[in-house]
């Protein structure tokens, strides 16, 4: 998360975090079993300041987007073996009011501990295929889509601040 104080009283703050992972796990030269993976996330909050010594207390309204992607496929190579493909997606987009406070231990390094209230909505494909390794033929192809809406009091996260 990167935070920018606006305004000379510092007294609000734009904050903003970017996060992107992928990976590929294989688990066996042996035999076909691997896992795909692919995230991204993009936040963005405001958050009103108040300093009183070394403590400070923050909260703000905030929103984010995020897709995350995973796919798994396994099962024997030779012949005569069954093979199992799934493919998830998910997309959300969160809304929500970031509350937090900080303790400065010194100029540039600080405490943080940070939770939210948050409204969620996403969409969820999963799509899981079984394929005859002999004959080719697709057993069944299983796609099931979701439509969630979350309302929740987010975990509290605790955190070490770097201040430049």
């Amino acid at each position: 998360m990167t935070k920018y104080s606006i305004g000379n009283d510092k007294k609000t703050a734009l904050a903003y975090n970017f996060n992107i992972n992928a990976s590929r796990t294989d688990y066996s030269p042996i035999q076909t079993n691997y896992n795909n993976t692919f995230d991204l996330s993009i936040g963005v909050r405001y958050e009103h300041q108040h300093q009183w010594g070394r403590f400070m207390l923050f909260y703000g309204p905030g929103i984010s987007v995020s897709f995350h992607k995973y796919s798994t496929e396994y099962g024997n190579n030779p012949k005569g073996s069954v093979r199992y493909t799934n493919l998830n997606n998910d997309f959300s987009t969160n809304a929500g009011f970031y509350f937090g406070s900080r303790f400065f231990l010194n100029s540039r390094l600080s405490i943080n501990i940070i939770s939210d209230i948050s409204v969620n909505y996403g969409i969820s494909s999963r799509n899981s295929v079984t394929i005859n390794g002999s004959t080719g033929n697709i057993d069944s192809d299983v796609t099931t889509k979701e439509y969630p809406f979350i309302t929740n009091l987010g975990r509290i996260g605790l955190g070490l601040g770097i201040h430049f």
